[in-house]
């Protein structure tokens, strides 16, 4: 079960979260394209964490679609190959780019 706290404190914009937009409406959260490394070899796979509530009022699932503006770390377009949510409230999507 999620928790019931007001978790928009997390994801706030005018902090460390970026605004983007998912299946053309805006979402905020936390883009991260963190180090990974496949079959020994180094990459970065790009994520985004957000709110649960909002990917569930947005409809967010594999296949949408995530845009991070021009001006923004990691700017482009980007495919959701898996959610994952936490328990807690927070989903982190997996992303692949498009």
């Amino acid at each position: 079960m999620p928790m019931t706290e007001d978790l928009s404190v997390f994801f706030e914009p005018t902090e460390h979260a970026t605004s983007v937009t998912i299946d053309a409406q805006d979402a905020d959260g936390i883009f991260d394209r963190a180090y990974a490394e496949v079959f020994g070899m180094q990459t970065v796979e790009p994520m985004f964490t957000m709110s649960e509530a909002a990917a569930t009022a947005i409809g967010a699932d594999e296949d949408s679609v995530l845009i991070v503006p021009v001006g923004q770390m990691g700017a482009g377009t980007y495919t959701v190959r898996e959610l994952h949510p936490d328990g807690t409230g927070i989903v982190i999507l997996l992303l692949r780019v498009a």
